[in-house]
């Protein structure tokens, strides 16, 4: 008896079979770029942590660079924030 396999979210979303394997790759590097610019412009908490650690979002031009990004710590902050989380306006087709 076979037994259905769930794809991994990888098989789901990355692979197609009108795109090689190269272009599905400069795709992902692409939207990376594209979302790590919005962050930069847009959420003072990337801004500043990024600035901080001297790492400039422009120069990741592709996954493999995000190892020379500063991680974010999770741990609770004792100090209040000062500044929104973002700096964006709403997306028009958001979910509200």
């Amino acid at each position: 008896m076979n037994e259905f396999v769930f794809p991994s979210i990888g098989e789901i979303f990355w692979t197609n079979p009108r795109r090689s394997a190269d272009e599905t790759r400069e795709r992902a590097d692409e939207q990376l770029r594209r979302l790590l610019a919005h962050a930069a412009r847009h959420v003072p908490l990337y801004r500043d942590l990024w600035k901080r650690h001297g790492f400039d979002p422009r120069s990741a031009k592709s996954v493999d660079d995000l190892r020379h990004a500063p991680m974010v710590d999770k741990t609770p902050s004792s100090k209040p924030a000062t500044s929104p989380l973002t700096s964006a306006a709403p997306a028009k087709n958001s979910i509200r």
